[in-house]
């Protein structure tokens, strides 16, 4: 076995004396070995250019896609109802609007900091009609919401002639019924809202809305 006073000399297949560099020092490294190094050398250090290549082309990319995304979600409306008190009972009559509602309806929205309202739409429930005589609408009529300081009435459902009907001395389940109509005009956070039933006439005295509930659907973004 040669000392490493020997390098092995591939190209010959054989041991050959080893040489000394620049400043005397013996070189007892493979050629061969060596020239693989130098070349790994080249190979690991373009690795920290390409990776700023890399960086400077994505980067800019993966931002714009963020941005997209936060663009699209602020776009997204959420959606909340909110619900005030119950009303016993509503008594419809022939010739007169219901009487006022209970101060237990009125509610005040609350929507999260930030929350810009978008579209709001009035919600009516209750759990029975009865009459102890056969009944319906007999005058179509109107639900009504308002902001309480500074509002105005706004018309959020409309209950048509012919519904709400029953027969004599009957009970009839109740209904949910959700308007159409954009009432957010009327609604702001941590401003009180109260509801009001126009012009809705039965055909004859009696026709009975029992544990009503108003409330409203608010889609709000943030």
């Amino acid at each position: 076995m040669p000392s490493l006073t020997h390098l092995r000399d591939y190209t010959n297949k054989k041991w050959v004396p080893a040489k000394c560099d620049a400043n005397g020092v013996q070189q007892v490294y493979d050629p061969e070995v060596i020239g693989d190094l130098a070349d790994v050398k080249v190979k690991t250090d373009l690795i920290p250019a390409d990776i700023t290549a890399q960086l400077n082309t994505n980067i800019p990319a993966i931002k714009a896609k963020t941005e997209s995304i936060e663009t699209k979600i602020g776009h997204v409306a959420l959606c909340i109802t909110q619900w005030g008190g119950f009303e016993d009972e509503i008594l419809l009559k022939a010739a007169a609007d219901p009487a006022a509602l209970d101060a237990g309806t009125k509610f005040t929205p609350t929507l999260p900091t930030d929350a810009t309202v978008w579209k709001a739409y009035l919600v009516m429930k209750f759990r029975e009609i009865y009459c102890a005589a056969t009944n319906y609408v007999a005058t179509a009529g109107s639900v009504q919401v308002e902001k309480s300081t500074g509002g105005s009435w706004a018309t959020g459902i409309t209950i048509p002639t012919g519904t709400l009907d029953v027969a004599a001395g009957a009970s009839q389940s109740g209904d949910c019924l959700i308007g159409n109509a954009d009432v957010s005009a009327q609604v702001v956070s941590g401003s009180e809202v109260e509801f009001q039933l126009v012009t809705l006439r039965s055909n004859a005295d009696g026709l009975a809305l029992r544990d009503v509930q108003f409330g409203l659907q608010i889609y709000f973004t943030i």
